[in-house]
């Protein structure tokens, strides 16, 4: 029997959340929880992340959940976006090819750091 759901997903970077409608579906609300899905972020565009929530709706036509209303201090981050390149070594493994690895470097991030006066060294 299919259901229809409802799920609230957050851009991984933190600016925008919203919901998502997910019709005639297979899974249970469990399986809803637990699989990424992808939504559209404002900022950062296509995202696939994993709910926050998610609820079973009898009908989603027209019944969505309302938006949080968006204010300057929902949308603040912990910490301010700072320029920074870092190298980065990435390491995994799957079926095919196998083990991997990648050289990577950040190229912002955000800097909070609590043992300096000032916050930076």
């Amino acid at each position: 029997m299919s259901k229809n759901y409802a799920v609230r997903l957050r851009c991984p970077y933190g600016d925008d959340e919203g919901w998502v409608i997910l019709d005639n579906r297979s899974e249970s609300l469990e399986q809803i929880l637990q699989a990424p899905w992808d939504f559209e972020c404002e900022l950062h565009s296509a995202q696939r992340e994993f709910p926050i929530e998610a609820t079973e709706k009898d009908s989603t036509v027209g019944d969505e959940p309302p938006p949080k209303p968006s204010t300057p201090e929902s949308r603040r981050r912990a910490s301010e976006r700072q320029p920074l390149h870092v190298p980065v070594l990435v390491r995994g493994w799957g079926e095919v090819p196998g083990a991997f690895h990648e050289d990577a470097s950040t190229i912002i991030v955000n800097w909070r750091c609590t043992g300096f006066p000032g916050g930076v060294p």
